[in-house]
């Protein structure tokens, strides 16, 4: 099975990517370091980021993918691309606690200001929706365990995530 991991960052992809993956002894293919591995930038950011060039990046997201029949795909970029999977799970978390985990990381205000936003207005959820068939969201605030996102997965479970009640 192919499983797309996305959501905003600091919804906890990279840690429960690599539990699932683990758990189910696949490869995980982390989209960040694919990037970096393949020099897939065209530039940097003011406070030193790298811009991924996104095409050259879809492009070879796709062809690792089609060379395998199992693996855990993790990356907030994936909801940007139809990558062939299985499924795709989407990660969010609530913003109160999405901007501890980012203070933490002492990410720039105004990054910090952007993926509040995305989460806020669900980005990856949107996106996720109009690149894959298999779509299932769920709610990381509090740290999921690989075999609660495999019953997830099993059972085709989304969680209810709204930030307005």
């Amino acid at each position: 099975m192919r499983i797309i991991l996305t959501g905003t960052p600091c919804t906890g992809k990279t840690t429960l990517a690599q539990a699932i993956a683990k758990e189910r002894k696949i490869p995980l293919i982390d989209i960040n370091a694919e990037a970096e591995a393949n020099a897939l930038y065209t530039g940097e950011e003011e406070d030193g980021a790298k811009i991924v060039d996104s095409k050259k990046l879809g492009k070879h997201l796709k062809k690792l993918l089609k060379e395998t029949s199992s693996c855990v795909c993790e990356g907030h970029l994936a909801c940007e691309y139809a990558l062939p999977a299985d499924v795709c799970v989407v990660l969010r978390c609530n913003p109160f606690q999405l901007l501890k985990r980012m203070k933490s990381r002492k990410y720039s205000d105004q990054k910090i200001a952007d993926n509040l936003i995305s989460e806020m207005l669900d980005y990856c959820v949107t996106l996720s929706k109009e690149h894959y068939s298999n779509v299932i969201v769920l709610d990381n605030s509090t740290p999921l365990t690989a075999e609660r996102v495999s019953k997830a997965i099993k059972n085709s479970a989304s969680d209810s995530v709204d930030w307005f009640p």
